[in-house]
């Protein structure tokens, strides 16, 4: 039982602090956690069946779409155009790290001798 209460110290001590931020945050961010780019971590999820690519979004599967993770901001630029910007929530950060953690993928601060 002591075993597992150490285990699971770096994770409750991640949780703390993303549940204490507040906002919604670009996948950028998150990917640096993980020593990641944007680029890699949105194909992974794709790869992990939790997005797939809409145009040039990345949108939720529907099992994952109405669960409060992500927010949208539109933008609209100089041409009359507009784009589609998608922030995760930190609700949705906590549900990255958990199934990140499924396949191996801890946070850069978790690992052992990570400075």
């Amino acid at each position: 039982m002591h075993k597992a209460i150490e285990d699971l110290k770096p994770m409750a001590h991640y949780c703390e602090a993303v549940l204490q931020c507040g906002g919604a945050i670009p996948i950028s961010v998150i990917a640096k956690d993980y020593g990641l780019s944007a680029m890699t971590l949105n194909t992974l999820l794709y790869d992990l069946g939790i997005q797939y690519k809409v145009g040039g979004t990345w949108v939720l599967y529907q099992t994952y779409a109405n669960k409060g993770y992500v927010k949208t901001q539109t933008s609209f630029g100089l041409n009359g155009g507009s784009l589609v910007h998608s922030y995760w929530t930190q609700r949705g950060r906590m549900f990255l790290y958990k199934a990140l953690a499924l396949v191996g993928l801890l946070p850069l601060s978790e690992l052992e001798g990570f400075q």
